[in-house]
């Protein structure tokens, strides 16, 4: 996934990408606990981890809502504006009268996610017709739908139904090898445009856990190509296999600075997230 904070007047955005975070880190067990109550996720172990969190922008290309649960419990995160995009949700009866906060993170599912699905159609009835047309909306909208797992977003539930529901499965891009079909949908066409504006305008990119696998190439190509406008900015590859990968990227993109830190995310937190600020200085890599 990919994450972004503003420090002064620089933006700093991490890109950590690939499985979920319980295994990036390790054995999920080893990493956190879950403890569902009143429907209510806390992290019991590896809080420093998912205290990174806070206040950044998170650009996942796994589907599942592990780091929206932590960020909601942080408080820095709502389903309302915490997508990168505007959407309707519902909240409990007894909340109703709960005013929405302002997402200080943000969670881009660059490849969808389970949790919402897209409306681009509607139906209009004059008022003397007996028949309803099916519209064309003149922009999509985007419904907060976390079917089986509603109890992770308490007090938000899902909206109210619209045209366009499908069954969670069927609201990302499969894990396939040509995915240019699944990229194409509005939900992840606006959330590319959004994620991309974000890496134009960072300093530094880092990649945890992610093998940027050739298959995935028109996934990553772009983000990358984004970081690359500009000459003063790097990427960062947090991984056990960093050198090698770092090694394969700067043949690929030779205009980029790429570094290994040879870490996984788990010890990478253990040492305080260090690396990259001494990185930042080294000479720059590629032609």
């Amino acid at each position: 996934m990919f994450q972004g904070k503003v420090r002064s007047a620089r933006l700093t955005l991490a890109l950590m990408l690939g499985a979920s975070w319980a295994v990036v880190a390790g054995q999920s067990d080893e990493i956190w606990a879950l403890a569902r109550a009143r429907g209510k996720i806390y992290a019991e172990s590896g809080q420093g981890a998912y205290r990174l969190l806070r206040g950044w922008y998170q650009f996942p290309f796994n589907y599942d809502s592990l780091v929206e649960a932590f960020l909601l419990r942080l408080g820095c995160w709502y389903p309302h504006d915490g997508y990168g995009v505007p959407v309707e949700v519902g909240l409990f009866p007894t909340a109703a009268g709960l005013a929405h906060g302002n997402s200080t993170s943000l969670v881009l599912h660059l490849h969808g996610t389970l949790y919402l699905y897209t409306s681009e159609f509607e139906t209009q009835r004059k008022p003397d017709d007996h028949i309803a047309l099916l519209v064309e909306r003149d922009r999509p909208r985007y419904i907060f739908d976390p079917d089986s797992a509603a109890s992770i977003f308490t007090p938000y539930e899902q909206a109210a139904f619209h045209l366009g529901h499908v069954p969670p499965e069927h609201r990302i891009v499969a894990p396939v090898r040509d995915k240019a079909h699944g990229l194409k949908e509005a939900f992840v066409r606006e959330t590319y445009a959004k994620a991309l504006g974000l890496v134009r305008a960072c300093e530094t990119l880092v990649a945890i856990g992610y093998s940027f696998d050739s298959h995935d190439r028109s996934s990553y190509d772009p983000l990358l190509q984004a970081l690359g406008e500009s000459r003063d900015r790097a990427l960062f590859v947090v991984s056990p296999d960093a050198s090698k990968l770092v090694k394969r990227l700067r043949g690929e993109y030779c205009y980029l600075t790429v570094e290994p830190l040879e870490e996984t995310l788990r010890s990478w937190a253990a040492a305080s997230f260090g690396g990259i600020p001494r990185a930042r200085g080294r000479e720059r890599q590629g032609a």
